[in-house]
Order: structure tokens, then sequence, then C-alpha cells
């Protein structure tokens, strides 16, 4: 069996849902949680090793882009990895986030065409999350802690959609929030009011209780963690591994058979 590295924290339950997914799939493949050390020292000890690749929490993908020659587009737009490869010789590498984001809404069945969309935070999930945008969105509006990050940010939006930098916090932010369809929120930005008719797709984990004191509708990032597994494994082993393989082997370890 080939061994594949988890690099960085990730959920405890990870490694026995990737060795049920591995063996449901007949891929001769074998988790195993590497130590914390410098990403070149990592990277180099997976080539010696013989790893098939690994996969890196976003705690460490930032640190781990510079070591990596061979990365995609998606990856290099935000300067972030968070799977490797060995596939083609040598690593390649690739950040999942954004084709995540654009098939969990997919999938969703939420039309995004003529609604207006926010995404609150100036990190990387920002950069990603703009990228919604190009579904149809009649506007796009950026909050980040600076006008200078938030403007920088909308650059990526295709011409064609209205455009909106604001700060977080700012003269007339609320009044906007509230005029708002879906929200997208990518980092602690303080106190935030929900209205009932607002989607909201938490991706910093942290306003979930108050979206539902509010009433409106909170996105389950569940099913995204699924898809971006799925899309982490597609580009490790090369094979499609559907999202319902690993939600299945999720429950199964949940429920304790």
């Amino acid at each position: 069996m080939k061994p594949v590295a988890l690099i960085g924290p990730h959920q405890n339950e990870l490694p026995e849902i990737l060795r049920r997914v591995f063996e449901e799939s007949h891929l001769q493949l074998q988790p195993h949680t590497l130590p914390q050390t410098h990403p070149s020292s990592v990277l180099q000890s997976l080539s010696t090793l013989g790893y098939a690749g690994g996969l890196i929490s976003d705690e460490f993908s930032e640190s781990y882009f510079p070591y990596c020659a061979r990365v995609s587009v998606e990856a290099r737009r935000v300067g972030r990895i968070d799977t490797i490869s060995s596939l083609g010789g040598g690593f390649d590498a690739t950040h999942t986030l954004e084709d995540s984001l654009f098939q969990w809404m997919e999938h969703s069945g939420y039309r995004s065409a003529g609604a207006r969309l926010m995404v609150i935070g100036g990190n990387f999930k920002a950069n990603t999350a703009i990228q919604l945008g190009r579904l149809g969105f009649v506007s796009v509006m950026l909050a980040a802690q600076n006008m200078s990050t938030a403007e920088e940010l909308l650059k990526v939006v295709p011409i064609g959609i209205e455009k909106y930098p604001l700060v977080v916090g700012g003269y007339s932010f609320a009044s906007f929030m509230e005029q708002q369809d879906l929200l997208i929120i990518t980092e602690d930005v303080g106190k935030l009011r929900f209205q009932p008719y607002h989607q909201v797709m938490d991706l910093s984990g942290l306003y979930g209780q108050a979206v539902q004191q509010d009433g409106a509708h909170l996105w389950d990032n569940t099913q995204l963690e699924v898809i971006r597994l799925s899309h982490q494994l597609k580009f490790l082993t090369g094979r499609n591994i559907a999202p319902s393989l690993i939600q299945w082997a999720w429950q199964a370890l949940k429920e304790g058979s």
C-alpha cells in the first residue's frame, strides 16, 4: 500500500473515513498523519518514501505553497494548496475550495440569477467565494476590514456585474447588508445582524448560532466538506470518488458500524 499524508490538523475522524473510502474504491492507499515540521523537509520525505500525495489543512496550506513548483490556476489565485499528488511524477498541487463551492451551489438548487451577493471578509476564502459572482448574480459586494482589500478582491468579478467594495462596520454597511439575498461569511468580523430572508454560507464556522437566532437560513457546511474531500481525492488518485461514498463512510463511522 502507498501512504497518503495528512498534513496539519484535520478532523479526528478523517483517517478512518479515508480508510473506508479507499477500501470500498479498491485503492491500495493508507492515510498517515505526519508530524508538523518544515514544508521542504516534509515534501522531501514524501518523495523519498514514495507517498501517493497528501491532504493539507487550511492552517498549513499557505506555508506549503512556495515549496510546490507545479500548482494549478486555483492554487495560484489564492496562494495556497490543499492537495498534492504524485500521479504525474514529482508532485503536482492544487486548491479545491473554488471548485467545491461551485458544485455546492449547483447541488443546492439556489437560483443565483438576478440575486444579490455579499461576501464578508478579506481572507483567502473571500478571494475564493467572490468567484461565485460569475453565476448570474446581478450585483456583488465585498465587505472587508479596509477599502483597499475590498477593492483588490473585487477585481476578479467579470465586467457587466455591478460590484461594490465596502468596509465592515462602516457607513451604510448594515443597510447594504440588509438588502442582500446571499451572504458568504469567511472570517470573524464582529457582530452581524441577519434578516429572515437571508441565505447564509458561514465559511468561518463562527456565526451559525447568530444566523439561527435571527431566523435566517444557514447552509449546512457538512455537504461542502464532503464535496471538497471528493475533489481532493480525485486530484490525488485520478479516480472519481463520489461524495455519496464519503458521506456513507462518515455516517457509518458516526453510527459506529
